[in-house]
């Protein structure tokens, strides 16, 4: 399921064709962050789709062809951002791209933190310093210094934004092996949950997308120090009982459309799978 495929979804009606929109989604070169491009191409036909990577970053290629498959109307801009670099180069890359784009006169702009790292799936002992610094700065730091710069664009553009965090159930339970995956993903809800109240005209949603069977899920597997974690993923795996990351992705981008959840709150795949597929389902 780590492969999306657009050829048998149903086309969309667009909403709102008038409104311009950019849509921003970092790490979108594989996984459910390709997916998220695709169901945001088909949730807003028109929109530009500004599609963050690191340089060594291979799938660009193929998730741009995917989206235009996707929709043909869709703009695709490339943005290379690595979120290993310092705290100050990445936001005056941020600044600098984010000032490029709203330019353009876009009237609503919804971003995605997608990108991010799973580190050592091993007890707090056998995590060392140079491991932890890392793994924090590219999940917590730079993904503070990215949405700061994004909400001073936002504030001087004077454009409706909605933030999303990829989050997880890790959020909000500690797992073993996971403790640096599950403290970044909490830092990470929290830092949309603050924006949320310093930021009343914006929204921000934490949406956590389920097991998916990707590239991390695959890692997950091969390197996790426990064996009871590593079957659960295998099963996943084995039994094709994975999320499917196109459909969550789906649920994702109407949300955003959708709009009525609390502003900073924090919301799981199997929570709103089937009510929200209904709403689309009448939508359509």
């Amino acid at each position: 399921k780590a492969t999306v495929s657009v050829l048998n979804c149903p086309r969309l009606t667009p909403l709102f064709p008038t409104m311009s929109r950019l849509v921003v989604v970092t790490g979108a070169n594989r996984g459910f962050g390709r997916a998220l491009a695709l169901a945001a191409a088909q949730r807003w036909p028109q929109a530009t789709l500004l599609l963050s990577h690191r340089a060594s970053s291979a799938g660009m290629d193929e998730t741009e062809k995917l989206v235009r498959e996707a929709s043909g109307e869709a703009r695709v801009v490339r943005w290379e951002l690595d979120l290993t670099q310092g705290a100050k180069e990445i936001e005056a890359n941020t600044s600098g791209e984010l000032a490029k784009a709203l330019a353009e006169g876009y009237e609503q702009v919804v971003f995605v933190h997608n990108a991010g790292s799973l580190g050592m799936m091993q007890k707090g002992a056998a995590v060392g310093a140079e491991e932890v610094a890392q793994n924090v700065h590219v999940n917590v730091t730079a993904c503070a210094v990215v949405q700061n710069a994004l909400l001073k664009a936002a504030e001087a553009a004077q454009v409706q934004l909605t933030v999303v965090n990829v989050s997880s159930l890790c959020a909000v339970k500690a797992f073993t092996g996971f403790e640096l995956y599950c403290t970044g993903k909490a830092a990470r809800d929290m830092l949309l949950q603050v924006a949320a109240e310093d930021y009343k005209q914006f929204k921000f949603l934490n949406y956590a997308p389920g097991p998916m069977d990707t590239d991390m899920a695959k890692e997950i597997r091969e390197s996790h120090h426990d064996k009871g974690i590593r079957d659960v993923y295998q099963g996943f795996h084995d039994n094709n009982s994975a999320v499917d990351p196109w459909e969550s992705a789906r649920i994702a981008m109407w949300m955003v459309h959708d709009g009525k959840f609390e502003s900073g709150s924090h919301h799981d795949y199997y929570d709103v799978k089937d009510e929200q597929l209904a709403a689309m389902s009448a939508a359509a």
